[in-house]
């Protein structure tokens, strides 16, 4: 697997979100509880919708200012400004916006960076590729995919969906389950 690959089970990882999204919001009267309220809510808006970092974090920008769930936000490494739709996880409440808004200029997209590796032992970017996995996994053919993912080259997922499969079942012959 390639090396931004760690593997990352998507429904195990959105619920571990979900729950240190629960247990920073207990702890909002400190700043570090804030901002790592607000770091979480940038990874699992990340992982819910298969974007860039950045993107969710833009899509958290605006989210705060608006209070919408559904905002565009400029697709990153594409050079014509494309943009695409995030959609704001249930999980953070609408209630949180003016919180977020407060916070977020504290908060860099390195430190989410950093938090992420730091807090959860794995990259920013593992986030995108398991949703790619967890879709893939459901069915949703690789073109789907990649215009949810903004993936110029539909060459990436198939080239990434296929390793992975190809790694399924070779796993499973070798453990004899196939």
């Amino acid at each position: 697997m390639r090396k931004w690959d760690k593997g990352i089970d998507y429904d195990r990882t959105y619920r571990l979100f979900v729950k240190k999204l629960e247990e920073y919001r207990g702890k909002l009267h400190k700043v570090r509880g804030r901002r790592k309220f607000v770091m979480t809510a940038i990874l699992l808006t990340q992982l819910a919708n298969g974007s860039r970092v950045g993107e969710a974090y833009e899509a958290m920008e605006k989210f705060a200012v608006t209070r919408k769930r559904e905002v565009l936000v400029r697709v990153r490494k594409h050079k014509n400004n494309d943009m695409r739709i995030m959609i704001i996880p249930k999980e953070i409440r609408i209630s949180d916006a003016t919180r977020i808004r407060a916070v977020l200029p504290e908060v860099s997209l390195v430190s989410v960076k950093v938090f992420c590796i730091r807090e959860f032992g794995f990259n920013t970017h593992s986030l995108r590729y398991a949703f790619v996995s967890h879709l893939n996994a459901k069915g949703v053919s690789p073109q789907v995919i990649a215009k949810i993912t903004k993936h110029t080259n539909l060459r990436y997922i198939i080239t990434y969906t296929q390793e992975k499969q190809a790694y399924e079942i070779l796993k499973a012959i070798a453990l004899g389950k196939f």
